[in-house]
């Protein structure tokens, strides 16, 4: 052979090899398939090891294959094929009109909105603007009110055919399904191609194999959970749906169903890139390089998710805790807990409204009866009420809240009752300002200013009008009890008022002012709960300074 000839020979073998090159990217080795340990019987797992270093183009996938016992899954029983059938009917013939008018309205509206563009580009008088701009308005009205129409029957639909399940999604997964089948296309992927160097470990998995997960003998495997299939419109199923307006599906999640086994396997895909030899030659896109068959397996549920046994045994320790003080405070209502001072001047500024003739002003917070700081609030309310009752002195309750206002009201007429003064309630005392946050911070810092309250109390929730609130009544010389657990405004009431209640405290106030035997108990059951919970973390942190870890105490604290 001449050398000409030979040199040919090797650039072709160059050629020829450079795709193949290029398409050698790693195999999964190793593999392990099964069921999800801790979840609810709907997810698989696998993991396994390249047995090379992926590149990063390098993609894979998994696939699961359409077997039997899942098309039976979601096969409709005459029962519900009925259902689903009589609840089409009734649509088509509800909705046709309907839809045609809507139809129409959309073109109309479409029009306005070009007519509309095209006077505003022409630069026409005003008034002609503005004739099309209404114009287009009223068309957008009436489309807007047919589409509602649309949906109140898409709804009414819905209704019908939902019996634990959505028959009508039901009925498509079905038809999905079989159509996938029909034409060939037995294996549903679970997700897009992901790159291969994308994927966690099983150490990355503390929510499955606990705190301790990355010092495991396996800690380095790679690990892959799905739950999902992603079942493709075939483009024939359902086609009729067009006279129902419902929605076209382009591809239905289907969870993976508990007991059913499931087929899996890998795809991987390489990239070829541009040829040396032929640099205005563009590379080629992703390219499947192989298929790997993984194995069968079957997701099962969990009725015990063992990584969570930290917080069953927790649960059962503090519980336990609460319900031991509940029985010490009801024979002991004197138990002993921490000295509030802002709740032991609560006597004190009372008194000093009563002494002054001035009344006394409540405020709850600028949040809803929702949240936790408002009932927080309303439940101190209650006890004031009933102190100032004994006292004979006035209360004023401004609202941010309607249904804050009613409650109070309740409260404050109960207080009242409760201390035996029934007749000194005054209901137009507890009033509703408005609803818009610096509006009611001027009505009420105005309130102040006119009445001169002798004490104030700012309980619950409050934003920016902290500071304006505590202000104003701080120059009228009133005595300020404040508490929140709102920790950006704590700064504020630190300064500008006599007496804060920080966090807590607040939740912690209704039982020091009542002494109930269930508040007390739960509230001294608590703060054990949470010394013990503080010891475990500062032992941990001193064994870990001498490096010396006690693994029971970290998968005690640590969330799982």
């Amino acid at each position: 052979m001449g050398m000409g000839k030979r040199i040919l020979a090797c650039m072709a073998a160059v050629l020829v090899l450079l795709p193949v090159h290029a398409m050698a990217v790693p195999a999964p080795a190793d593999v392990e398939l099964g069921d999800v340990a801790n979840d609810d019987g709907s997810a698989l797992a696998v993991s396994w090891n390249w047995n090379g270093t992926p590149a990063e183009s390098d993609l894979f996938s998994f696939e699961v294959r359409i077997n039997e016992q899942l098309l039976d899954h979601f096969a409709l029983t005459e029962r519900q094929q009925k259902t689903l059938t009589d609840a089409r009917s009734w649509l088509v013939g509800q909705i046709a009109d309907v839809l045609t008018q809507r139809d129409a309205a959309k073109a109309e509206m479409d029009a306005a909105q070009s007519a509309l563009d095209q006077a505003i580009l022409d630069k026409e008088p005003d008034g002609t603007i503005n004739q099309k701009r209404h114009e287009y308005w009223q068309k957008y009205r009436v489309h807007k009110r047919l589409d509602h129409q649309v949906n109140r029957l898409h709804n009414a639909f819905s209704a019908r055919t939902y019996a634990g399940e959505d028959l009508r999604l039901k009925a498509l997964t079905w038809e999905f399904l079989n159509e996938a089948l029909r034409s060939g296309k037995e294996w549903i992927s679970v997700a897009d191609p992901a790159p291969m160097a994308s994927v966690g470990t099983r150490g990355d998995r503390s929510d499955l194999f606990g705190v301790n997960s990355a010092s495991r003998a396996d800690a380095g495997m790679l690990f892959y959970t799905f739950d999902t299939i992603s079942v493709p419109n075939p483009g024939t199923a359902d086609s009729s749906d067009e006279a129902t307006g419902l929605e076209q599906f382009r591809a239905i999640p289907v969870r993976l169903v508990p007991d059913i086994e499931y087929q899996v396997r890998m795809s991987t895909f390489g990239t070829v890139p541009a040829n040396p030899m032929f640099p205005e030659a563009e590379a080629g896109g992703p390219q499947l390089a192989d298929v790997v068959q993984i194995g069968t397996a079957a997701p099962i549920g969990n009725a015990f998710d063992k990584s969570k046994l930290n917080n069953l045994i927790f649960a059962l320790l503090f519980g336990g805790i609460i319900l031991t003080f509940i029985i010490l405070a009801r024979r002991n209502p004197n138990m002993f807990i921490r000295r509030i001072a802002g709740l032991e001047a609560v006597d004190e500024a009372i008194g000093r409204a009563t002494e002054m003739g001035k009344p006394v002003m409540y405020l709850c917070g600028l949040q809803s009866l929702s949240e936790l700081s408002t009932l927080a609030a309303i439940n101190i309310l209650g006890r004031v009420a009933g102190k100032i009752a004994d006292y004979e002195s006035d209360l004023i309750v401004p609202n941010r809240d309607p249904v804050v206002q009613t409650v109070a009201q309740e409260v404050v007429k109960e207080g009242y009752a409760t201390a035996g003064r029934p007749d000194a309630y005054r209901e137009d005392n507890i009033f509703f300002l408005t609803d818009d946050q610096f509006s009611f911070t001027a009505a009420t810092c105005g309130i102040m200013m006119r009445d001169k309250p002798a004490a104030i109390f700012l309980m619950g929730y409050y934003y920016a009008e902290s500071l304006l609130l505590a202000e104003t009544g701080a120059d009228t010389g009133a005595i300020q009890i404040a508490g929140t657990d709102a920790e950006h405004q704590l700064p504020f009431f630190i300064v500008t008022c006599d007496y804060t209640l920080i966090g807590e405290e607040l939740y912690a106030a209704s039982a020091y002012l009542s002494r109930e035997p269930m508040l007390l108990g739960s509230l001294k059951g608590q703060d054990i709960a949470k010394a013990f919970m503080m010891a475990i973390i500062l032992l941990q942190a001193i064994l870990f300074i001498f490096s010396a870890q006690w693994d029971v105490l970290r998968d005690l604290v640590t969330p799982l």
